[in-house]
């Protein structure tokens, strides 16, 4: 749920949280708590960061705006395939993710290692942490990156198709360490059909969409991971996907944080509009 009733809402709450402060420090707007947490050990106070409670609200709050406005208030969103599709582009106020969403900027940064050294006993004293989580992400990536495309491909549909609970055990072949992508495609197929979508039309928005391993969707890439740790490294079936993405969180150090796409374009904001964000 939204945390505020309306876009208008959110920008009288960031004008009021500014008159607290004297004027050099600005305010950010991010999605959700998970976003919250990441900045807020980071800023110089915890009311500069505002958290919409849903992409859609944030970028409402956006667009109406003055130009003022934005040389106060910084929003970030993730990129999801908006950007992709031309709907959606970065400017002055509106930093994106530079992948698909926080999850799959985080695992770009190679956040993955210091937590299979910590979760994975098999790697532990054994193997190389850095060369186990590249293969791990390279499996991962064989079945989030066609499930990316059909996210993709599928959203201006309308259809809702479950993403989150599909059991991607399902389609995966665990002898030979490959996706079922024929499968995959074929169940989202029959899901559509039964939805009223021609499998011409659904083929044909399918081959239209890129093929690269940044349309992964974050939150598809870590359970892929989390399975791929299960079945080849002796993963801990309590350890589970939402306490696996939190892992990947605080494994965020300064220098992976300032690494971090989206932190470099804070920065730029910041002297650009000579406001200040973080420590």
């Amino acid at each position: 749920m939204p945390e505020y009733p309306s876009a208008k809402a959110l920008i009288a709450d960031a004008h009021l949280r500014m008159e607290l402060w004297p004027d050099p420090l600005g305010v950010i707007v991010v999605e959700g708590p998970d976003d919250n947490r990441l900045f807020q050990r980071r800023v110089h106070h915890p009311a500069q960061i505002i958290v919409a409670g849903g992409r859609r609200l944030l970028l409402a709050a956006f667009e109406i705006t003055q130009p003022y406005d934005r040389d106060s208030i910084l929003f970030i969103t993730d990129c999801d395939y908006a950007v992709r599709r031309g709907d959606l582009s970065g400017g002055h106020g509106l930093a994106i993710t530079a992948h698909t969403n926080v999850e799959a900027d985080l695992l770009a940064l190679g956040l993955l290692e210091s937590v299979v050294q910590e979760i994975v006993p098999s790697v532990v004293g054994r193997q190389n942490p850095a060369r186990v989580s590249e293969a791990v992400l390279d499996m991962a990536r064989s079945l989030a990156v066609p499930l990316g495309r059909i996210r993709m491909a599928a959203e201006p549909l309308g259809v809702d198709l479950g993403f989150d609970s599909i059991d991607l055990s399902k389609y995966w072949f665990r002898k030979e360490r490959t996706a079922d992508v024929a499968k995959l495609k074929r169940v989202i197929s029959d899901k559509l059909n039964a939805n009223g979508v021609s499998r011409l039309d659904w083929e044909s928005r399918l081959a239209d969409t890129p093929e690269d391993p940044d349309i992964c969707n974050g939150k598809d890439l870590i359970r892929a991971t989390r399975l791929i740790l299960n079945y080849y490294y002796g993963l801990d079936r309590e350890v589970t996907e939402t306490i696996l993405t939190r892992m990947i969180r605080i494994a965020m150090t300064e220098d992976a944080f300032s690494r971090w796409p989206v932190v470099q374009r804070i920065r730029t904001w910041e002297v650009r509009t000579e406001r200040v964000v973080l420590r």
